[in-house]
C-alpha cells in the first residue's frame, strides 16, 4: 500500500524521478525511474531499467563531457549534483533538462542517488529570448550616437553607453554596471 501511494505521488511530479545506484566497478544500474520518462524524454521507465546507457545515449555530444564530469565530482565528493544540459529525442527534437539528485548512502554494493530531471525549455527558450532583446536594445541604443544611461532597479544593475562613456571621458574600465 505504502508502494502504491508513492507510485501514485511520484507519477504526479513533472519530470521523472530516479534512484540510481553506482557500484565500485561497472557500470550505473537505474533502481527507480518515475513514469515522467515518457513525457520527458519519449521512453517507457522499463527501457531505461533495463538499459542504464539509454538516456546518456540522448544526451547532446556537446554536452556529454561537461555533465560527465559534473556526475563525477559529485559522486567523489558525495555532494549534490545540479546540471543542465539538452537531450535529443528520436523524432530529432531537442529538449532542455535540469537534473538534480542527492547522496542517498553508501555500501559494498556503491553508491545510491535519488533524483529528479526537468524539463527546462520553456525557460531556456525565454532566457535566450530576453538576452537576444537585450542585445538588441543596447545595439539600437549605442547606434543613436547619444549618450545614453538605464538604471534597472530591481536588478541592480546600471548601463552606460559606449557614447555615454566617451563623452563624459570614461574608458569602459573606469564605469562600473
Amino acid at each position: 500500500r505504502s508502494e502504491r501511494l508513492l507510485r501514485e505521488l511520484a507519477d504526479q511530479v513533472p519530470g521523472m524521478l530516479y534512484r540510481i545506484l553506482f557500484p565500485p566497478v561497472g557500470p550505473s544500474l537505474y533502481l527507480y525511474v518515475s513514469t515522467g520518462a515518457r513525457a520527458l524524454y519519449g521512453v517507457e521507465p522499463v527501457d531505461v531499467l533495463a538499459n542504464v546507457t539509454l538516456l546518456r545515449e540522448m544526451r547532446h555530444p556537446h554536452d556529454h563531457a561537461r555533465v560527465q564530469q559534473a556526475v563525477l565530482i559529485a559522486l567523489q565528493e558525495k555532494a549534490s549534483l545540479n546540471v543542465e544540459f539538452r537531450i535529443i529525442l528520436k523524432d530529432g527534437s531537442q529538449k532542455w533538462v535540469h537534473m538534480t539528485s542527492n547522496f542517498a548512502g553508501e555500501d559494498e554494493h556503491g553508491q545510491v542517488r535519488n533524483g529528479i530531471m526537468l524539463d527546462v525549455t520553456a525557460q531556456k527558450l525565454a532566457q535566450a529570448d530576453a538576452h537576444e532583446s537585450e542585445a538588441r536594445w543596447k545595439l539600437a541604443l549605442d547606434s543613436t550616437g547619444d549618450g545614453v544611461w538605464d538604471w534597472h532597479i530591481q536588478a541592480e544593475r546600471e548601463y552606460y553607453s559606449q557614447r555615454y562613456k566617451e563623452l563624459y571621458g570614461y574608458g569602459s574600465d573606469k564605469v562600473w554596471h
